[in-house]
C-alpha cells in the first residue's frame, strides 16, 4: 500500500508517517512548509514541497506517486487559516485519479453543528464535502477528530487491524 500524507510537516502528519512506515506502508508526503525531517521516514517514496492550492500541482504529484490512500492532516494552528481550498483540491484530484480511500484528520471535535470561528467553518465545510463526495463518488473515508485515538483509527481503517489491549 502507498499512502500520501498531505500536511506531513504537522505533528500528526509526521506521527502518522512514522507509524505507517513502521508497518511496511510506503509513505510519500506533501507540505508547503519546510522542516518536516523527512529523512527520518523509512519506506518513503518522496516528499514534496508543493502548494496544495494549485490543483494542477496536486494532479501531477498524484499521477507521479500513484498513492492508494490520501491522508489530509488539517494543519491550522496559531494564526494559520485556509485549509478548505487545499483540502478540496487534493480531494478532487484524488477522486479524478480514482483513489478509493481518504482520511481527514481534523483539529476539532465532532459534531460541529454551529461553527463560531473561521476554523470551525472550514472544518465543517471539509467534513461536509468529504461526506457528500463519498456518497456521490463511491469511496471510503474516515474523519478523525481531536478526541479520537489517531493511530488506532488509522490502524482500523487502513490496516484492518484491531488488537485488544495494545497501546498506540
Amino acid at each position: 500500500m502507498k499512502v500520501l500524507i498531505a500536511g506531513l510537516a504537522s505533528e500528526k502528519g509526521f506521527k502518522l508517517s512514522q507509524f505507517l512506515a513502521s508497518r511496511g506502508v510506503e509513505v510519500c508526503g506533501l507540505d508547503n512548509r519546510p522542516g518536516v525531517g523527512g529523512e527520518k521516514i523509512e519506506h518513503r517514496e518522496g516528499i514534496f514541497n508543493l502548494n496544495p492550492r494549485h490543483r494542477d500541482s496536486m494532479w501531477l504529484m498524484l499521477e507521479m506517486m500513484k498513492p492508494d490512500v490520501v491522508i489530509y492532516c488539517a494543519t491550522y494552528g496559531e494564526g494559520q487559516r485556509g485549509d478548505y481550498v487545499p483540502f478540496l483540491n487534493i480531494l478532487l484530484s484524488g477522486i479524478k485519479r480514482k483513489i478509493t480511500k481518504f482520511v481527514l484528520v481534523i483539529n476539532e471535535n465532532l459534531p460541529i453543528d454551529t461553527p463560531m470561528t473561521l476554523r470551525g467553518v472550514e472544518t465543517f465545510a471539509m467534513v461536509s464535502a468529504i461526506r457528500v463526495m463519498a456518497e456521490e463518488e463511491k469511496f471510503e473515508y474516515i474523519v478523525i477528530s481531536e478526541k479520537d485515538n489517531l493511530l488506532k483509527e488509522v490502524k482500523k481503517f487502513l490496516l484492518k487491524e484491531e488488537q485488544e489491549g495494545e497501546v498506540l
